[in-house]
């Protein structure tokens, strides 16, 4: 009768789990970014479409601010800014 210890359990895995610890990440990463930019570009070709349609571009001009705020608020307004146009 033999007897099973844990460094009989550590050298019997063979590679398929350090390949799998590769290739399941690179996977998950590129479904994340496909994702994205599928999302990205219907809504893109959209506003794309809207324009050709009516012939105008409605113009952002709140998205960089001039006003006369401290830098730190400057910039935590700018970046609400975009990403509220963005999202």
């Amino acid at each position: 009768m033999s007897t099973f210890t844990p460094r009989d359990a550590a050298t019997s895995h063979a590679a398929v789990p350090s390949a799998a610890l590769t290739v399941l990440p690179l996977l998950l990463l590129l479904t994340v970014v496909g994702g994205l930019v599928t999302y990205k570009a219907t809504d893109a070709l959209a506003v794309i479409e809207k324009v050709r349609a009516t012939g105008t571009i409605k113009p952002r001009f709140d998205l960089v601010g001039a006003g006369s705020a401290s830098a730190w608020l400057g910039v935590f307004g700018r970046t609400y800014s975009y990403f509220s146009a963005v999202w």
